[in-house]
């Protein structure tokens, strides 16, 4: 899926239920249009019962957390990002029964 230079309203509008959010040790389900999920060993590092886990979260929400520290790619083979973390989104297609 070409996220690659996307602003984040059009990457929000682009995935769809079952996509995957991957970066390097770290995969986001899309359920549906409006949720994802993760899980995490930190998800409240101000909290003193700090545990981690399986969370829901809307697609926007973890969107913009993302963007902060990594930028979207279409491929990790992209040149001129050296450095840089990056994340890509890849699609679930499901084969039809004759395959």
């Amino acid at each position: 899926m070409p996220i690659a230079d996307a602003p984040l309203a059009q990457i929000i509008q682009a995935v769809e239920p079952l996509d995957i959010i991957v970066w390097p040790g770290h995969v986001i389900i899309v359920l549906d249009r409006d949720r994802v999920i993760e899980s995490r060993p930190d998800y409240d590092k101000t909290r003193a019962a700090n545990r981690g886990g399986v969370r829901i979260r809307t697609v926007g929400e973890v969107l913009t957390e993302i963007l902060k520290d990594r930028i979207p790619v279409n491929s990790y083979d992209t040149g001129g990002t050296t450095g840089r973390k990056q994340f890509v989104i890849r699609r679930w297609y499901q084969l039809s029964r004759n395959h």
